[in-house]
Order: C-alpha cells, then structure tokens, then sequence
C-alpha cells in the first residue's frame, strides 16, 4: 500500500472503527454510538425535519408532510434531506479515493449546524443530564468534522469551514 492509500485506510478506519471516547448520558434513547459512522447515521437524524414518518399527527398528507420536510431542512442545513448525505457520507469513506466532492461539502454543512445548535442547546439546558447529552453531540460533531476535514484535505477538496460555513455551502 502506497502512503496516500494508508493514510485513507486509516482515515476509513477512524471512521468506522475507532470507539468514541465521549460520553453519552442515557436519556432512554438506547444504545449511544459506538463510531463517528454511527453517531452520524444513527444519532444525528433526529436533528432533521422528519414529519413525513408521520403525517397524520400534524394532520398532513404525506406528500405536504414530506415538502415540510424539504422546506424546513433546506432552510435549517443548506439540503433537502440531509439523512440522505449523512448516508453517503459513510460510502465516501470506503471508496476514498473516488468521492463525491458535494456529499463531503455538504456534510459539512451540516455537521457544523448541528455543532452550533447543540452548544448552544447545552448552554441553555437546565437540565444536567440533557445539558450533557448536548455537550456530547457538540465533542462528537466537532470530531466527525475533523474527520471529514481530514479526509477532504487528503483528497485535494477545499472546504472554507475555517471562514464559517452558512447552510447552502457559502462561505
């Protein structure tokens, strides 16, 4: 294996195999994320508009359920359905070298939101144990952007988070 193929693997590995050193306070939510892949994929989706799961208790047809959705996760990360590129997101670190620049963009986006919106959840809450879980999504987002960083730098794609990111991608 040549150093660039290395260095990706272990980036993949990091990924999908480094245990998260945080800790998630139990709120009856489960089992907490063991990997940066299964805090993304399965932790952070609650973060997203997702009334099409269940229309009938905003009293909504699925369809304007669903373009709720769209409208309100598009405003609040920069994509219509950012469970979509938390999804792919995992793809792009087994097939590094050959990504999809935008979902690694993208991802970014998103994971500094969700950064944002949980320190400042953490701040607010009175509650310790939910103040706690907040800080935790905030360690874990900032290690998945880290991660994401990382790997965007290795493969030549610029991502301008240093200068902020705004949902859309701009800078």
């Amino acid at each position: 294996m040549d150093n660039r193929a290395t260095r990706l693997q272990a980036l993949s590995n990091r990924w999908f195999n480094e245990p998260l050193k945080i800790y998630f306070p139990d709120l009856g939510e489960g089992t907490p994320p063991a990997t940066l892949d299964e805090f993304v994929r399965n932790r952070l989706p609650a973060s997203f508009s997702c009334l099409s799961d269940s229309p009938e208790i905003a009293g909504m047809t699925k369809e304007q359920a669903a373009e709720f959705d769209k409208t309100t996760n598009t405003k609040k990360f920069g994509v219509p359905d950012p469970k979509a590129i938390f999804n792919e997101l995992g793809k792009e670190f087994k097939q590094a070298p050959q990504v999809s620049p935008e979902v690694i963009k993208k991802s970014m986006v998103i994971l500094a939101q969700i950064r944002t919106d949980s320190a400042q959840l953490a701040k607010a809450s009175k509650d310790i144990d939910v103040a706690a879980a907040h800080h935790a999504d905030d360690l874990a987002a900032t290690q998945a952007m880290d991660a994401v960083q990382m790997l965007a730098q290795e493969l030549g794609i610029s991502i301008p988070i240093s200068q902020g990111v705004r949902p859309g991608g701009k800078a």
